[in-house]
């Protein structure tokens, strides 16, 4: 919350980090990815920090529409 408030404001960014914000609603679960900018991007599964392309990479190879959870898991414990 302390992040996403500096986020609302164009000139007080001091942050120079990436958040991903994750939820469900009425639509089902969401995932967005909040960039040190402020802009922000909808995806079915993402990365940051280090490693990230390597991760994105792996999780693309993924079939998220018939992977159950705790497959899920195992598949992120293992990247």
């Amino acid at each position: 919350m302390y992040e996403h408030a500096y986020t609302c404001y164009g000139s007080v960014r001091p942050f120079g980090i990436s958040t991903i914000v994750a939820g469900v609603d009425k639509t089902g679960p969401q995932l967005f990815v909040v960039e040190p900018s402020g802009s922000y991007y909808g995806y079915r599964a993402s990365a940051v920090g280090k490693g990230r392309q390597l991760a994105k990479t792996e999780l693309e190879k993924l079939d998220l529409a018939n992977i159950t959870v705790k497959q899920g898991v195992m598949e992120v414990a293992r990247m």
